[in-house]
């Protein structure tokens, strides 16, 4: 139990990504076959997708710590959390209409950071995105 939580990044993404696919099959297959067998699990299941694929995102970056710039430290950090506030909102039930300005928030989070941090041709990209989510949430 001791080796499960000490385990080396490169096991814990591992491990994740498997979940994920994993994960990705049984959406995949319970959509084609339209059975409803796993209704009662399906908040439980997109936890389990979303937290997986958060930690896919965090140890991404420190993965590739030595070919990437610093700053994508945070904006993986922040990704991940988008991510975990995307499921989260997934499973709670909220007023129609609502969501999209949570996300979005979120979303410009990661972009803001990234644009504060950015230069060169990535800095202009980010801030014409978050004009494009702007636009589509009008």
């Amino acid at each position: 139990m001791k080796t499960f939580f000490t385990q080396p990044i490169g096991n814990l993404a591992r491990q994740n990504a498997i979940t994920f696919l994993v994960l990705n099959l049984l959406f995949v297959a319970l959509q084609l076959s339209g059975t409803t067998a796993l209704d009662a699990l399906e908040d439980l299941i997109n936890f389990i997708w979303g937290f997986s694929l958060a930690t896919i995102v965090i140890t991404a970056y420190y993965l590739a710590e030595d070919h990437v710039p610093d700053y994508w430290r945070s904006a993986h950090s922040i990704l991940a959390t988008v991510i975990i506030f995307g499921t989260f909102l997934e499973i709670t039930e909220l007023e129609d209409g609502f969501l999209p300005m949570y996300f979005f928030w979120a979303f410009n989070s990661l972009i803001y950071s990234v644009t504060l941090r950015g230069n060169g041709v990535f800095r202009p990209i980010y801030e014409n995105m978050t004009i494009l989510g702007a636009l589509f949430l009008l």
